[in-house]
């Protein structure tokens, strides 16, 4: 049970007793996600104080290396973390280090940095820079003005433009939002579609009848064309950006295997040198003046051999732990570049790292199966080379062991479905009519 925003519990008050003032604490939020663990795994085994800030029943939050916080965003809200933040960072020695790793949890910072600077350090770009770069709209023109490539995008912002797109665009296409996280809300709020990132139309009929429907939401849309190739062309450049606008490091991770396939969160990856996926990456970004963490993906164009912008987010991502892996600290170099000490850019690391979500790839790799695209043998080849994981570690094995309890009870709760379904079929054709 979750403590009134106005108190702060036993376990708390006596984490932030033990905090020395010359080794000031890390704040994760969102460090209940495979992003957030990275994070909270990289700093405490540094034996940097971790608090990891997120609803304490998800698996990652029983990492060794961080306190757990609880706070559920769904039930509390930004006014309760607020309060929460203000009355810990009126407790601490000295100032801590606030670090976020979701969509949401960055606005937050950015709202209330007025507030929150008053007890923690942090590096995060102007606050319009960030409400404009969380709308695809935005991303999109930014990226044209600086030269940098992106699929055939049309924008649904005018009366008419569903008619007018429907006719013009290339099929299969995607309409994805404009903000990411609304969708998400909408979506666990109102149940529609049981969609992912984006919703994908075959035909000028189908784009239509999808876009009359979300426009309940209230939310806008941008449609761009599906770009060819398999998951395996999506690349992402993982970066850290100083005060100053400069890059004090990157890497790059290309998608083996995703899940949900086609549009998910990478479930099979593997650090790679591409450099015109950093060149893009650092002349878009430099040429908005960002500040701090960025995961930027882009996908390889079959048609024309362009590397296009699939999207930008002003926060890691969640195979930050394959970049520390590969010898780029992203987390550590984040928390000291917030307290200001001086930092030489990473100039090289690792290739040929592979990083795995063990639970989400066997489900891709049954995808990939059903389309003859993967045979047992090769995904289990790939699977034995993987040496950076998104839950597993020797040295802290609870998030693990979680997570595989959580998969065999997704796997029991299915079989009895299909033990239930097949009772109630042979009931009703009447496989146990009495004679």
């Amino acid at each position: 049970m979750t403590s009134a925003p106005n108190e702060l519990k036993r376990e708390l008050k006596e984490f932030l007793k033990k905090i020395n003032p010359n080794r000031p604490a890390a704040f994760i939020l969102g460090g209940g996600s495979t992003n957030g663990l990275a994070f909270v795994r990289s700093l405490g085994r540094k034996g940097i104080p971790v608090a990891a800030v997120d609803t304490s029943s998800r698996a990652a939050m029983r990492s060794r290396y961080g306190f757990n916080l609880d706070h559920s965003w769904g039930r509390e809200g930004e006014p309760a973390l607020l309060d929460l933040m203000e009355r810990i960072g009126q407790k601490l020695p000295s100032k801590g280090v606030i670090i976020p790793t979701g969509d949401a949890y960055v606005l937050f910072i950015s709202r209330n940095r007025q507030q929150l600077g008053n007890y923690y350090d942090f590096v995060l770009s102007e606050e319009s820079t960030l409400e404009k770069l969380a709308n695809k709209k935005f991303q999109y023109l930014a990226a044209e003005a600086a030269g940098v490539p992106i699929p055939e995008t049309y924008y649904l912002d005018r009366p008419g433009s569903i008619e007018d797109v429907a006719g013009r665009v290339s099929y299969p296409c995607i309409i994805k939002p404009v903000y990411s996280h609304l969708w998400r809300q909408y979506v666990q709020k109102v149940g529609v579609f049981n969609s992912g990132k984006v919703i994908v139309c075959q035909s000028p009929e189908e784009f239509i009848n999808h876009c009359t429907r979300v426009a309940d939401s209230g939310i806008e849309w941008v449609v761009q064309e599906r770009i060819g190739g398999n998951d395996d062309q999506l690349y992402a450049l993982y970066a850290y950006f100083n005060r100053a606008s400069q890059p004090l490091a990157v890497f790059v991770r290309r998608k083996v295997r995703q899940w949900p396939v086609d549009f998910g969160t990478g479930s099979f990856s593997v650090g790679v040198l591409q450099e015109e996926v950093v060149a893009s990456g650092v002349k878009l970004l430099r040429g908005l003046g960002y500040q701090g963490l960025t995961n930027t993906e882009f996908k390889l164009d079959p048609k024309d051999g362009q590397f296009k912008l699939i999207e930008v987010n002003v926060r890691s991502a969640s195979q930050s732990s394959l970049a520390v892996d590969s010898g780029v600290d992203l987390p550590y170099i984040a928390y000291q570049d917030a307290l200001g000490h001086e930092l030489e850019p990473v100039e090289s690391y690792r290739l040929g790292v592979r990083w795995i979500n063990l639970g989400a790839d066997f489900k891709s790799y049954r995808v990939y199966n059903q389309r003859k695209q993967l045979g047992f043998w090769s995904w289990l080849m790939s699977v034995k080379d993987a040496r950076s994981f998104a839950y597993f570690a020797w040295d802290d094995p609870a998030p693990a062991m979680l997570v595989t309890l959580g998969l065999i009870k997704e796997a029991m709760v299915s079989v009895l479905r299909k033990f239930n379904h097949s009772l109630t079929t042979n009931k009703t054709s009447g496989v146990f009519k009495q004679h």
